[in-house]
């Protein structure tokens, strides 16, 4: 399936890949505010915003630059739904394992991100998200 134009509206979470290595996926959602069209997301490799978080929001355009989004879906979400869940975790920090940037889609939509294939960093991910989980709560239990 091909992002076009004509696909671009509030409530779209895109998975992409970065357009010098397909190794790695990013996603976030569209937000479309007056007429223009914005990605909210959560970057590791971006300045922390005023908040000294590292969720963002940039123009479509300028993430488009940078990747190439392979897969896409609507949340059904509208503009003002986005910034009012965006809003309460403006200030969090990216974590590999407890924020990233697939999880800050689920915090925003409240599902998980729905794909239609499994790309291996994705597995790499779950893998370890899974794995920190339980070695979190061993050293719980064991506290």
């Amino acid at each position: 399936m091909t992002f076009r134009e004509k696909d671009i509206k509030s409530g779209i979470v895109v998975i992409s890949s970065f357009k010098e290595s397909s190794i790695w996926l990013h996603s976030g959602i569209i937000s479309v505010e007056n007429g223009v069209p914005y990605l909210y997301d959560n970057d590791p490799d971006s300045p922390l915003n005023d908040d000294g978080g590292s969720v963002r929001r940039i123009l479509l355009s300028e993430h488009l630059k940078k990747y190439d989004i392979i897969e896409f879906y609507d949340s059904g979400m509208t503009s003002n739904e986005i910034k009012k869940q965006v809003k309460k975790y403006w200030n969090k920090k990216f974590n590999y394992f407890t924020f990233n940037c697939e999880q800050f889609i689920k915090k925003i939509t409240g599902e998980n991100i729905k794909r239609k294939r499994w790309h291996p960093a994705g597995i790499i991910v779950t893998l370890v998200s899974a794995f920190s989980i339980i070695i979190a709560r061993s050293i719980k239990l064991n506290a």
